[in-house]
């Protein structure tokens, strides 16, 4: 409490914190950069989020970061390892990805049962990319 005309207060702030930077590179499982990875950084006390994306060169950086951070790298059909990583202070990141991959087989045949050799066997995922294939001699895959 103060009391009286001629009181003079005078306040300090103090950052209990210091901000901090981190960086990182994607790279596949040959080496190469992986573009286009979602880098999110997650405040582990309020859940508070912000995202970077990776460049050309796998590379990515956030600087003027506080606090405990889940860094979380995220891509369609990727999968990461590690699939996170936890940062409170200047930290330089590593994560290896991987593209996810599906087997397809079977065979084709006419209405009598026989099989088609040379069927070709079109497949279009989910990025609308497009892949051909043609049977062999048994009409398999």
């Amino acid at each position: 409490m103060v009391r009286g005309d001629k009181q003079v207060i005078r306040f300090l702030g103090v950052q209990t914190e210091k901000p901090f930077a981190v960086d990182g590179v994607v790279h596949d499982a040959l080496g190469n950069p992986v573009s286009g990875v979602a880098i999110t950084f997650e405040q582990t006390d309020n859940g508070s989020k912000s995202t970077v994306v990776t460049g050309p060169d796998g590379r990515f950086v956030r600087s003027n970061l506080s606090g405990v951070l889940k860094v979380t790298p995220q891509k369609t059909h990727w999968t990461f390892e590690p699939p996170y990583a936890t940062v409170y202070e200047d930290t330089s990141l590593y994560f290896k990805g991987v593209q996810t991959t599906y087997t397809v087989s079977g065979y084709v045949e006419d209405e009598q049962g026989q099989p088609i050799e040379r069927a070709v066997v079109t497949f279009v995922d989910s990025l609308n990319q497009v892949s051909t294939v043609l049977t062999n001699a048994n009409g398999s895959l």
